[in-house]
């Protein structure tokens, strides 16, 4: 009853026969234990030739899946019970301080979901978890359906403006792709239809084409999860 969830410190107090006695023997029984049942668990840091830290909390669960949706979206998330779930909903860095997952919530925008638990225990036996991450994209009802002879990309920036000509980094975004189908020999716009989702960055490219209706762009592809140009998937 003395032990409790967590990391437990056994501290001994021996004594010598009297203050001028030299000799100290101490002869320690282990009289109990329990052996508790195997588990994978997951660390968030590497620590090669080191003491291993913490391990890392349960990755939260993004119920249902992300894509394309039409109109609104509902996202749940699930955490096992004693961890709180924290998101963002821009592809930001999770922390402490972002916002607290409550219940259920309704999209009607697009959004790069990043999510992290959180032991909340008084005395925490995790640190936070690894990251979630859902890509989620609003399109329009006249999108349903559109079909051409060429894939069809589109690229969300979530109403970020893109980095100019001359910058070094790039605007990340959301990135989907519909290739052509071979047996009709057309891409079309589906929910069930995707055939790349994730994330990517953008750039303008060109100081003469700066100005036109479409300018040109350096176009990168971060990968399903990616948050910036470290994330360059293959």
């Amino acid at each position: 009853g003395a032990l409790k969830e967590g990391e437990n410190v056994l501290a001994v107090h021996g004594v010598n026969v009297d203050a001028a006695d030299k000799d100290f023997f101490f002869d320690a029984q282990l009289v109990a234990s329990e052996i508790l049942g195997e588990s994978v668990q997951y660390f968030t840091n590497p620590t090669p030739g080191e003491a291993n830290q913490l391990p890392a909390a349960p990755v939260p669960t993004i119920v249902g899946e992300d894509g394309v949706f039409f109109g609104e979206k509902t996202v749940e998330l699930f955490a096992p019970a004693g961890f709180e779930i924290r998101y963002s909903l821009d592809g930001s860095e999770v922390t402490a301080d972002s916002t607290l997952y409550t219940g259920p919530f309704t999209l009607n925008t697009s959004a790069r979901l990043e999510a992290v638990s959180f032991d909340v225990s008084p005395d925490p036996a995790y640190v936070p978890s690894n990251v979630a991450n859902g890509t989620f994209f609003a399109l329009t009802e006249d999108l349903r359906g559109r079909t051409s002879d060429l894939p069809i990309m589109i690229i969300d920036s979530l109403g970020q403006s893109l980095q100019g000509t001359g910058s070094v980094s790039l605007t990340p975004m959301n990135v989907i792709i519909f290739d052509v189908d071979k047996a009709t020999g057309r891409s079309a716009i589906e929910e069930g239809k995707i055939d790349y989702l994730g994330r990517g960055g953008a750039r303008d490219r060109g100081s003469s084409s700066s100005n036109l209706p479409k300018p040109n762009m350096a176009f990168e592809m971060w990968g399903p999860s990616g948050t910036d140009l470290d994330d360059d998937a293959d």
